[in-house]
């Protein structure tokens, strides 16, 4: 980034001067000293050379820095990664056995009222078999129950995968026995 007013260059002299200390600790063949806050680089001339100091063991040029000018090296810093936020819908609750009590029971732990309309519940044979009607809503915290009956499909005794699905089809949640 190029300075633009003379008053830009009046902060960067003063940001040098106050470097003294790092200065003095670099050899005294340093004939330029550039220094900017962070999150940039220091960038240092010595024997007509032009190095980052702290980002770059070697030089950025070999040419001869003549006319020096001031350029602001912005550091890449890494990217955070968001703590996972938990599923809103998940599987709270699921009974296998027996089969005339299998049920699931679909749990809203968020702060507002979730639409499942359209939403799919299903296992590893049919992941879509169950389509959850329209105007199905779910408060926060609250849960809401389905019954082998309403479900049209088994769930088996061990060894089964179940899916919740959005309207648009994305995995939302899945439980395992």
């Amino acid at each position: 980034m190029p300075l633009k007013a003379a008053g830009d260059v009046s902060v960067f002299r003063r940001m040098i001067e106050k470097a003294g200390k790092l200065k003095r600790a670099l050899s005294r063949r340093v004939k330029h000293f550039l220094i900017f806050p962070w999150p940039t680089l220091v960038l240092v001339v010595v024997g007509g050379m032009l190095f980052m100091v702290g980002g770059c063991a070697k030089p950025a040029t070999t040419e001869p820095v003549t006319n020096p000018e001031i350029i602001m090296v912005p550091t890449v810093l890494p990217t955070p990664v968001p703590t996972p936020v938990p599923a809103k819908i998940y599987f709270f609750n699921v009974v296998a056995f027996p089969t005339n009590l299998e049920s699931i029971t679909l749990k809203n732990n968020s702060a507002a009222a979730v639409d499942l309309s359209r939403w799919l519940l299903g296992n590893s044979v049919n992941p879509a078999a169950f389509c959850i009607p329209d105007r199905t809503m779910v408060a926060p915290g609250d849960t809401v129950y389905f019954g082998h009956k309403v479900l049209g499909f088994q769930i088996i005794d061990a060894g089964e995968t179940l899916f919740l699905a959005d309207a648009r089809g994305n995995t939302v949640s899945t439980w395992r026995n």
